[in-house]
């Protein structure tokens, strides 16, 4: 195994370096983590800083990883024959769709 230390962007040298070398040299850098990636970019539909990645691999994870507000989702209803499932899939369908969601089928 080859071990690694994290890489941290320094502004100052517009340059990356390990996390340690710049602590010790008391410099100011960032960094962004996978969490901070969706949270605070992905789900909000922003792009990532040029400092992080390329604007185009930016789009293209942008592209990939819409926010939540834009990812579809799946309802699962099992039960017995005649139990209403139909019926709740009609009321949760017309519901959607009262809220202003999409119904691709």
């Amino acid at each position: 195994m080859v071990s690694f230390e994290e890489l941290v962007y320094v502004p100052e040298f517009d340059s990356y370096m390990e996390v340690s070398r710049a602590r010790d040299e008391k410099l100011n850098y960032v960094s962004i983590s996978g969490t901070q990636m969706r949270e605070e970019y992905f789900n909000r539909g922003r792009r990532l800083p040029e400092w992080y990645t390329r604007p185009e691999v930016s789009q293209i994870l942008l592209e990939e990883c819409p926010p939540r507000n834009k990812q579809g989702f799946c309802v699962w209803i099992t039960g017995l024959p005649c139990s209403g499932k139909s019926t709740i899939a009609k009321a949760l369908n017309s519901r959607l769709r009262s809220m202003g969601k999409n119904n691709p089928s």
